[in-house]
């Protein structure tokens, strides 16, 4: 679970810093179109983003069902994101940024596999002790 929480704060951290910079350097050529396709489309990656983050953050942090069930649906949306932009980035035949997304995806579909496969672990509940007369 380790290595699946910290995968998913480092891609979704990356895509939260990647947003901005491809922003602000002009490399969005859509956004100069005037397309209002691609504001959904950031939203969407933006969103992928954090939920990756914080189900990360909470799968290393506590690892309970909330917290799987969190990450898988993180994981969900970047596989779906990943392919999405891979389909964009090989139209403009740029191949390894292609490649790159589909080995996220790939990644994502594994990491999803893992924590259905694995047993959540319980917490055992302690019956409280009864009071002594008083």
């Amino acid at each position: 679970m380790i290595r699946i929480g910290w995968f998913q704060i480092v891609v979704g951290a990356g895509i939260l810093l990647l947003w901005p910079v491809l922003i602000l350097a002009g490399e969005v050529p859509e956004l100069e179109a005037g397309q209002r396709d691609i504001w959904f489309h950031i939203a969407a990656e933006v969103l992928t983003g954090l939920l990756l983050v914080v189900g990360g953050a909470l799968l290393l942090r506590r690892g309970d069902a909330g917290a799987r069930m969190l990450s898988s649906f993180a994981l969900g949306a970047l596989l779906y994101t990943g392919t999405n932009s891979a389909g964009y980035y090989a139209e403009l035949g740029e191949w390894l940024a292609a490649g790159l997304l589909v080995a996220v995806a790939v990644l994502a579909a594994w990491a999803f596999a893992v924590l259905l496969r694995t047993p959540t672990p319980t917490v055992e509940r302690v019956a409280a002790r009864p009071r002594p007369p008083a």
